[in-house]
């Protein structure tokens, strides 16, 4: 009998252990248990690829309801580059705000890695 599909298995990548009475059968041998972490492995990692590729990827962009909402001095914002997928854009770190004379801020000093 396999284990019920958890969360557990999409954030960590595996079930959480739980008490079964069913009787476990040990005659598998060391290289069959390795060959089916590998498998394993492979398939975690082909889940979080097609999940990077497949939904991140097509999120739409966060609009702010408002100009300037919530961004201050040590904000954490993304730089957007139309050349690179958006998994590739830099995190940046606003510095210094520069408003208009309308009020809006017009430009940021950002510091990045």
């Amino acid at each position: 009998m396999k284990d019920p599909l958890t969360p557990s298995h999409f954030l960590i990548g595996r079930g959480t252990p739980m008490v079964s009475a069913e009787i476990t059968d040990f005659s598998d041998n060391f290289a069959n248990l390795r060959e089916k972490k590998e498998l394993q492995q492979q398939a975690i990692v082909q889940f979080w690829t097609e999940w990077q590729n497949e939904y991140i990827r097509y999120l739409p962009p966060l609009r702010l309801k408002k100009p300037n909402d919530d961004l201050k001095e040590g904000s954490m914002v993304l730089i957007t580059d139309e050349g690179k997928p958006r998994l590739q854009w830099p995190l940046a770190i606003v510095t210094k705000l520069y408003p208009g004379r309308d009020g809006l801020i017009r430009a940021v000093d950002l510091r990045t890695a």
